[in-house]
């Protein structure tokens, strides 16, 4: 029984860590903003198994810090579990009243049947199974199997499977840690107890709460899955988006290019049409100096005449 509780809680407190330690932050998916709760159920619930490893390797009774703790962190795990299954399925289907306060209403019932009781560590521990286990573990279940439906509409066929995994051993698992409590003389506790379970099926019930434990860790873990596929896509993403920016700002700039060369061109056409028609002009005025001097009738005039023409025809081998 020892190595039955130690696995136990082993695989809850696996399951916390790996849940807390993943990275999730910025993911779209509904489930990455509550699933923080299972990892805190799976912390607190393991530390509750071990717990009650030490009170049976030690016994029951000898340190009662270690009872009163013991007693607390059973109702306080599964409270997180109520919480999680609730906000998942007000995420998936939508804001609902009843569901808004259904955990308040669970954890005060509990409190006041608790405080009412005669033996407080053990009828709170029975009643804390009935009231808060059963209720918080079914609806996680149901919540997974919602978000089951949404990935195989996405197409992520096998993460459904290993959301459907981890929501049947949540089912199982709400039956052997729910229903399945030490005896006490009212019902169901007085059949549906850890003795008469064990008579008839010859395992104790924590062997099939083991069992469930493992399979669920296996399965959520797998379920982590997502959030590397999601974070994929979204690289995968980017990398498309910045290769459509790369190609267009290519494009803009080859059409600046090609602008600024047709640009070019009409102005080299430009200053060629300039140039021609400054020569032009400039052989024109030589002809009409030349065309002058031959009038010319004073030897300093023809001079004059001479020497500008040939200024003017420096300048347009020059130009």
């Amino acid at each position: 029984m020892i190595t039955v509780f130690f696995i136990y809680g082993l695989a809850f407190f696996t399951l916390g860590t790996v849940i807390a330690l993943y990275p999730k932050k910025g993911s779209a998916f509904a489930i990455a903003r509550h699933i923080r709760l299972v990892a805190a159920f799976g912390l607190v619930h393991g530390t509750h198994e071990w717990l009650e490893m030490f009170e049976r390797i030690y016994g029951a009774g000898r340190f009662p810090p270690v009872d009163l703790f013991s007693f607390i962190t059973l109702p306080f795990s599964f409270s997180f579990l109520i919480f999680f299954g609730t906000k998942l399925i007000r995420s998936t289907k939508g804001e609902s009243p009843f569901l808004k306060w259904l955990p308040f209403v669970l954890i005060a019932a509990w409190g006041l049947s608790t405080a009412l009781s005669a033996d407080t560590l053990r009828t709170g521990g029975i009643l804390s199974r009935y009231m808060l286990a059963a209720p918080g573990i079914l609806l996680t279940s149901y919540a997974l199997m919602l978000q089951k439906n949404v990935f195989r509409k996405a197409g992520l066929q096998t993460v459904s499977t290993h959301f459907s995994a981890a929501a049947g051993a949540f089912l199982l698992y709400a039956f052997f840690a729910g229903l399945i409590v030490p005896e006490a003389d009212f019902f169901p506790a007085s059949v549906l107890n850890y003795a008469n379970f064990l008579d008839a099926t010859g395992v104790p019930v924590q062997a099939f709460r083991a069992l469930c434990a493992l399979v669920i860790t296996y399965g959520m873990a797998r379920v982590l899955g997502i959030f590397d596929w999601e974070t994929r896509k979204t690289v995968i993403k980017a990398l498309d988006d910045l290769e459509i920016r790369v190609e267009e700002r290519t494009s803009e700039l080859k059409e600046a290019k090609d602008k600024i060369e047709r640009s070019l061109r009409e102005k080299e056409v430009l200053l060629q049409e300039i140039h021609h028609r400054i020569k032009n002009n400039l052989q024109l005025i030589s002809s009409l100096l030349s065309l002058q001097a031959r009038h010319a009738e004073d030897a300093i005039y023809k001079e004059m005449f001479r020497e500008c023409q040939n200024r003017i025809m420096s300048m347009t081998f020059v130009h």
